[in-house]
């Protein structure tokens, strides 16, 4: 899927390079709306697989837009604060076997 934002008078001459590599395009309008949809669509695989939490970014990232719109995204918030005992050492750029080590031997540590 082609997440396009951009002026609706330039559709029309990307749309073929669109076409080519993706399967569909969502076109975005106004501007900023991409960069949304883009932080929830990443935001669902940490609900999944907690596996992108140890880089967290994305899901800091929805839950500050969460935040400033009043809202709570406590199923985001659950797996980043079990994954913090793994970034907090440094483990935030390692793979994931990396970070699950790390909590796990957080978890059993007296």
């Amino acid at each position: 899927m082609i997440l396009a934002p951009g002026a609706p008078a330039l559709r029309d001459g990307v749309q073929p390079v669109f076409d080519a590599i993706g399967h569909r395009t969502v076109w975005l309008d106004p501007a900023g709306d991409g960069s949304r949809l883009k932080v929830v669509l990443n935001n669902s695989p940490a609900l999944l697989v907690e596996g992108m939490a140890p880089r967290a970014k994305d899901a800091a990232l929805a839950l500050d837009a969460a935040g400033d719109h009043a809202t709570s995204l406590p199923l985001t918030e659950a797996p980043l604060r079990r994954w913090s005992t793994a970034i907090e050492p440094g483990h935030g750029g390692d793979d994931v076997a990396a970070a699950v080590s790390a909590v796990r031997r957080a978890a059993s540590a007296p």
